[in-house]
C-alpha cells in the first residue's frame, strides 16, 4: 500500500488503520509546505483508513488539504516517489533536489493526483528561488498553476500565486505580480484566511511604492493594518504603520513621518518589542536630518546603533547606520566626521558583500571630498560607487534586474557627472568633457548588456502564467540562462576614436543628453571637436517637452502659437550651437528622459526659421536628417558584428501583417451571429490594408509574405522563421504598458473566421525571445515607441525589444497616429526605399517632408510622431520587374 499526505504544517501526525486495527502511526517534520509519503506491505486485503492531524498552533498556517491512498505504482513510479521523499527530508534547504521533485511531479500527473503534483511544482520553484534563479522559479510555478486545482487545494494555489508574485516583483514584472497577489488575496478571503490575505495586501502596497504610486500604496498598507488590528496582531499592524510613516517621508511630509514613527516606537516599548522595531530609530534619524534637527537625529542614530549591537554582530546593518550618519554629518557641515563614518563603515564590509551599502558609503565619501574642494578624489570615490552598482547589476541572476537596481542608485551616477563638469570648468584642457562622455556611454552600453543578461532562455513548449505546458517542454534541470559570448563582446563600450569613425563621420553632429535632477548636460560631438555645456534641471525641460507635445497633439490656431513658442525655446536650448551653415548635416540624437519619445522632427531649427516656400515656420526635419539612438556603442556594434553586408544588398524577404480582425463589429464577420461574440474595444484599421497592398506592388511575389485579416494572427507570426526577412512591417493597434514594459505590444487578429476568440496579443517578451536579422522593422501602430523609462537604461518597451532581438533599425511612433495619414506616409516611405534607392533614414525624412508640404503641415501630429532608431545607411534593391512575380 502506498499513500501520501499533502499539508501546510510544521508537524503532521498520520495514523493508518487496517481492518479495524491501528497498524501505523507516523509523526514527521515537514517543510513549511510539504508532502509526506508512506508505504506498507499488507498481509491481506481489507479496509484501510487514513487519518491525519496537523499539530501547529497557528490554525491559519496549519492544515491538511489532502490525504490519499494510491493504486499500486510501478517500480519506476515507486523510485520517483521515494526520491521525492528523500529530497523533502533535506532540512538544510541547500541540496539541489529539483530532479527528484520534477520526476515525482510527472508521476503524480500521470497518476492524476493534482494535489501532490501541485506540491511538487511549488517545491521545485522554491528550490530554484533559493538558488537565485528567479526566472526558472516563476516558470515552474506558472506550470503548476496550469494544473487543474481541486477545490480542497485552493489554499495551496493561493500560496503558489503569492510566492510567484514575490518572484515577479524581484524580476520587475510589477503588473503580473499585482494581478497574482489580487487573485491570491481573493482566494484567501474565500477560505477565511484574513491574516494571509492581509500579507498579500501588504505586498501590493510595497509594489505600488516601488513604482511610485504612493497614494495606492498607502491605501494598501492601511487596509492590511486594519485587518491585523482586527485580528489583534498589533506587532504586524505597527510594522505596516511604520511603512505608512515612511511614505510620508517620501512625500516630504517630515512632520507627519516623525509623528507616525514616534507612535510606532511608543507602542513597541509598551509591548517590549524594542528589538523588533529598532529600525524605526534609523528612519527617525533620516527624517530628523531632513528637518534640520541634527542633534536629535544624532541621538536617534545612536539609539539605533545601541539596539543593533544588542541584536546582531552582522556587519551590514552597522555599515548602513554609518552611511546614514555620514549623511547627517554632511548636512550638519561636519565633513571630517562624515569621512570618518564612511571609512569606518567601509572597513566593516568584506569585499563583494552588501554592494549597495558600499556604493552608498563611497558616494557619501565622495561628497566629503567635494566639500573640501578635492574634486579629483571626489570623482574617484564617486566612480567607485557607480562601479559597485554595476557589480550589483551584473548579479541579476540572483538579484532584482539590473535596470531596477541602477534606478535606485542613479543619484550616484548624476553625482559623477556633476564632478566631471566641475573639473571641466576648472581645467578646460584636462579632457574631462571627453572622460564624461565615455562614462555616459559606459553607463548606457552596459545597461544594454545587463538587459540581455536578464533575458530567460526560451524553453520549447514554455507556457505563459496560468497555462498548462507539455511534459516535453520542461526545462532541463540545472540549466541556467546564459549570455552568448558574441553578445557580451558586442555591448562593450566603444572608444571615442571608433565612435568618431563609425558613428559621427564627416558630416554628422552627435548630441548626447543627460537630464539631471538639479542640472543636466549636453555634449556636441563632431569629427574634430567636442563641447560640453550645462542644461536646466530635468523637471524644467520635461515641462517644456510636455507643453510642446500637447500643442502638437491638439492642432488649432491657439495651439499653433503655443507650438511655435515652446518649439523655439526647446530648439534653441537643445541645439543652440547648430547654425545655418550646418544645414543638411545629420543630427544624431542620444536622448535621455522625456527626450526618448519626443517628436524632434516637428521642432523648428534653432537658426532663422522662416521657410520662403511655405511663408511660415520651417521644421527641423526639413533642414536636417534626424536619427535617434540609444547609445553610440550600440551603433558601433551594429556596424561591426559578423560579416559586413554590402550597402546595397540583394533583396531577401519582406513580411507584412496588417488589417487584423478585432471583434464582432468587423464587417468581415457579418456571416456570424453577432450575439455570440463581444466587441474587443479595438476598431478596424481599414487603411492599414493599403500598406500591405502597396508593399505587394513594390516587391516581387517570391520575396513577399503578407498576412491580412483573419491570417494576421499571433500564432502565424510566432511560427515563422523571422531570420528570413529583411523588412518586417506590422500595421495594427499598439498597446503601451508604462507599469510593466514587457507587456507593451501590438494586437493582431482576435477572431477566427467563425467568430471565435483567439489570442492576438504580441508583447515585448515574445519579440525578445525571437532571433532577428532584419535590417528594418516598421511598427505602423499607435505609441509603438513608448515604454517605461529607466535612468541609465532608456525606454524599455516594444520597439526596444526588436533591437535587442537583433534588428538593425526600427521605425516607430511616439503617440496615437491617424489611420489614413499613416497609410499615406508609409506609401511615400516605401516608394523612396524601393523605387528611389534611398536609405531608410532618407526615405522616412522624404515621407515626413512630403506630409509637411501638404494639407498636414498644420497638423504635425499626423506625421511627426514617427522616428527612426538604428543604422541609417542600409539600402534596398529597386523593385523587381512584374515578370518576376
Amino acid at each position: 500500500m502506498w499513500g501520501y499526505v499533502a499539508a501546510e504544517s510544521g508537524f503532521i501526525e498520520v495514523n493508518i488503520t487496517f481492518a479495524d486495527r491501528e497498524t501505523l502511526a507516523v509523526g514527521t517534520q515537514t517543510q513549511p509546505l510539504g508532502l509526506v509519503m508512506f508505504s506498507r506491505e499488507l498481509e491481506r486485503d481489507g479496509p484501510v483508513q487514513v487519518t491525519v492531524r496537523a499539530k501547529d498552533r497557528d490554525a491559519e498556517a496549519s492544515f491538511v488539504f489532502h490525504a490519499r491512498l494510491l493504486r499500486m505504482p510501478s517500480e519506476h513510479e515507486k523510485n520517483a516517489l521515494l526520491a521525492f521523499e528523500e529530497a523533502s527530508r533535506d532540512r538544510s534547504g541547500t541540496g539541489d533536489h529539483r530532479g527528484a521533485w520534477l520526476a515525482a511531479q510527472r508521476v503524480f500527473e500521470h497518476l492524476d493526483e493534482p494535489a501532490a503534483a501541485l506540491v511538487c511544482g511549488f517545491m521545485i520553484g522554491q528550490a530554484a528561488r533559493r538558488q537565485g534563479d528567479w526566472y526558472r522559479a516563476r516558470w515552474h510555478w506558472a506550470h503548476s498553476l496550469g494544473i487543474a486545482t481541486p477545490p480542497h487545494c485552493r489554499g495551496l494555489r493561493s500560496r503558489v500565486l503569492a510566492e510567484m508574485a514575490v518572484c515577479e516583483k524581484e524580476l520587475g514584472y510589477f503588473a503580473d505580480a499585482l494581478a497574482h497577489l489580487q487573485e491570491a488575496r481573493d482566494l484567501r478571503k474565500e477560505l477565511d484566511m484574513p491574516r494571509r490575505a492581509a500579507s498579500c495586501r501588504f505586498e501590493e502596497g510595497f509594489i505600488h511604492t516601488i513604482v511610485g504610486e504612493l497614494d495606492q500604496a498607502e491605501t494598501d498598507y492601511r487596509s492590511a493594518a486594519e485587518t491585523y488590528r482586527n485580528l489583534n496582531l498589533i506587532k504586524y499592524e505597527q510594522t505596516i504603520l511604520s511603512e505608512v510613516g515612511w511614505l510620508a517621508f517620501r512625500r516630504k511630509n517630515y512632520e507627519k513621518a516623525h509623528a507616525m514613527l514616534g507612535d510606532v516606537w511608543q507602542i513597541a516599548q509598551k509591548h517590549g518589542w524594542e528589538a523588533w522595531f529598532n529600525g524605526v530609530w534609523d528612519r527617525q534619524g533620516t527624517v530628523l536630518t531632513h528637518m534640520e534637527r541634527y542633534r536629535e537625529a544624532l541621538q536617534a542614530y545612536e539609539k539605533a546603533r545601541e539596539g543593533l549591537k544588542a541584536a546582531t554582530s552582522a556587519p551590514v546593518p552597522h555599515a548602513v547606520i554609518h552611511a546614514n550618519l555620514a549623511g547627517l554629518y554632511l548636512a550638519w557641515g561636519k565633513p571630517d566626521q562624515a569621512r570618518s563614518s564612511c571609512l569606518e563603515g567601509l572597513n566593516l564590509l568584506p569585499d563583494g558583500v552588501a554592494l549597495e551599502t558600499r556604493a552608498s558609503l563611497l558616494w557619501r565619501l565622495s561628497q566629503t571630498y567635494e566639500k573640501e574642494g578635492l574634486f579629483h578624489q571626489a570623482l574617484e570615490a564617486a566612480k567607485d560607487s557607480v562601479f559597485q552598482m554595476e557589480r550589483l547589476r551584473a548579479r541579476s541572476g540572483a538579484r532584482p534586474p539590473g535596470y531596477a537596481v541602477f534606478q535606485a542608485g542613479f543619484e550616484f551616477v548624476e553625482h559623477c557627472f556633476h564632478l566631471f563638469f566641475e573639473l571641466h570648468r576648472a581645467e578646460p584642457e584636462g579632457g574631462h568633457d571627453m572622460a564624461a562622455l565615455l562614462f555616459l556611454e559606459r553607463v548606457r552600453a552596459r545597461g544594454l548588456l545587463a538587459r540581455l543578461a536578464q533575458r530567460p532562455r526560451r524553453f520549447d513548449g514554455e507556457t505563459r502564467p496560468g497555462q498548462r505546458g507539455s511534459q516535453a517542454g520542461r526545462p532541463p534541470v540545472g540549466e541556467a540562462p546564459t549570455i552568448p559570448e558574441e553578445r557580451r563582446e558586442a555591448f562593450e563600450t566603444a572608444p571615442l576614436a571608433k565612435i568618431r569613425e563609425l558613428v559621427i563621420g564627416e558630416d554628422n553632429i552627435g548630441y548626447f543628453f543627460l537630464l539631471g535632477e538639479e542640472q543636466g548636460y549636453a555634449w556636441k560631438l563632431t569629427r574634430d571637436g567636442l563641447t560640453l555645456r550645462p542644461l536646466p534641471p530635468r523637471h524644467q525641460i520635461e515641462t517644456m517637452l510636455a507643453a510642446f507635445r500637447s500643442a502638437i497633439e491638439t492642432p488649432s490656431s491657439l495651439h499653433q502659437g503655443r507650438r511655435q513658442y515652446w518649439g523655439t525655446r526647446l530648439s534653441e536650448l537643445l541645439f543652440m550651437d547648430v547654425t545655418a551653415a550646418d544645414s543638411e548635416r545629420r543630427l544624431l540624437i542620444f536622448p535621455d528622459g522625456g527626450l526618448f519619445d519626443f517628436p524632434f522632427a516637428a521642432l523648428p531649427p534653432p537658426y532663422p526659421r522662416k521657410d520662403p516656400t511655405t511663408h511660415g515656420q520651417a521644421f527641423l526635419i526639413e533642414r536636417h536628417p534626424i536619427v535617434v539612438l540609444p547609445s553610440a556603442s550600440y551603433l558601433v556594434h551594429l556596424r561591426t558584428r559578423g560579416r559586413p553586408r554590402p550597402q546595397s544588398m540583394p533583396l531577401r524577404k519582406v513580411l507584412v501583417f496588417a488589417d487584423p480582425v478585432f471583434d464582432s463589429e468587423d464587417k468581415r464577420l457579418e456571416h456570424v451571429r453577432r450575439n455570440k461574440v463581444s466587441p474587443s474595444g479595438f476598431v478596424r484599421l481599414e487603411a492599414s490594408e493599403q500598406e500591405l497592398k502597396h508593399l505587394q506592388t513594390l516587391v516581387a511575389s517570391r520575396y513577399f509574405r503578407g498576412y491580412g485579416g483573419f491570417e494576421a494572427t499571433r500564432k502565424q507570426l510566432l511560427k515563422l522563421d523571422l531570420t528570413a526577412f529583411d523588412v518586417i512591417h506590422l500595421a495594427t493597434h499598439g498597446v503601451s504598458d508604462p507599469l510593466d514594459p514587457a507587456r507593451s505590444g501590438i494586437v493582431l487578429s482576435q477572431r477566427n473566421p467563425i467568430g471565435g476568440e483567439i489570442d492576438g496579443f504580441i508583447n515585448a517578451t515574445d519579440i525578445r525571445r525571437q532571433k532577428l536579422s532584419a535590417d528594418l522593422v516598421v511598427l505602423s501602430a499607435c505609441r509603438s515607441a513608448q515604454g517605461r523609462y529607466y535612468q541609465g537604461e532608456g525606454v524599455v518597451g516594444f520597439a526596444r525589444s526588436f533591437l535587442e532581438a537583433g534588428a538593425g533599425a526600427v521605425v516607430a511612433s511616439t503617440w496615437n497616429v491617424n489611420d489614413k495619414a499613416t497609410a499615406q506616409l508609409m506609401k511615400v516611405f516605401y516608394n523612396g526605399l524601393y523605387q528611389k534607392g534611398l536609405t531608410i533614414e532618407e526615405a522616412l525624412r522624404q515621407a515626413q517632408r512630403h506630409m509637411a508640404q501638404g494639407p498636414f503641415r498644420k497638423k504635425p501630429s499626423f506625421w511627426a510622431g514617427f522616428f527612426f532608431c538604428g543604422d541609417w545607411e542600409k539600402k534596398f534593391s529597386h523593385s523587381h520587374e512584374q515578370s518576376q512575380r
